[in-house]
């Protein structure tokens, strides 16, 4: 297969991808503004599985450019940004364990399991220190033009605590599911000849 068609296929792909999750961010569950839980870091995730952390960085930004584009509730995306750091908290760590234990062990359910747990702890310790330097502060600027008070920021970010593990484990299962099909669609869109279990999917 030639570089140019291996090329087209990946930015199909990364464009499917990205219109999935863009699609899954309209299924929102609102929390406390502004933050919402949904499943669309489950096509992040995908992405950053087959192409790498460059796959999964591009995913993430489309859909939430796209979110703010069309559906964005008025924080100047802010939301969007938040969501951004939260895909990244959970699939960068994701992508990175997973390199490393397919180093140390064959067993394909601690290639699955392992790296969501990873993933979730990553996430909800990042936005829990996130939530308190940037994100409340940020948007309570942003839509008020005022900051938040600091015991007041702090009890929020624990409240969010609980969210972002349900979260974590909702994407670590997601992928534990889909992750057996994996294999079928890597073979179809991926440029590569090796076989295509969860295995090798990261090379």
């Amino acid at each position: 297969m030639s570089k140019t068609n291996n090329m087209t296929k990946r930015l199909i792909t990364l464009a499917i991808l990205s219109a999935l999750g863009s699609a899954l961010m309209w299924f929102e569950i609102p929390l406390i503004p502004p933050f919402k839980l949904d499943a669309s870091d489950s096509a992040v995730l995908i992405g950053g599985v087959l192409y790498g952390p460059l796959g999964a960085i591009i995913v993430a930004l489309i859909k939430s450019v796209v979110h703010f584009i069309f559906i964005s509730s008025g924080d100047f995306g802010v939301g969007e940004f938040i969501a951004f750091v939260a895909s990244m908290s959970y699939v960068l760590p994701f992508i990175f364990s997973l390199k490393l234990i397919k180093k140390v062990t064959n067993n394909s359910y601690i290639m699955r399991v392992v790296p969501g747990i990873i993933g979730t702890l990553s996430l909800t310790t990042i936005l829990f220190f996130f939530n308190i330097a940037v994100s409340f502060q940020l948007w309570s600027y942003v839509m008020f033009n005022e900051f938040m008070p600091y015991s007041k920021i702090v009890n929020l970010s624990i409240s969010f605590i609980p969210g972002n593990l349900i979260k974590g484990v909702g994407l670590t299962i997601i992928f534990f599911i889909l992750s057996f099909r994996l294999d079928y669609v890597a073979e179809k869109l991926c440029d590569t000849d090796k076989p295509m279990a969860i295995d090798n999917l990261i090379s």
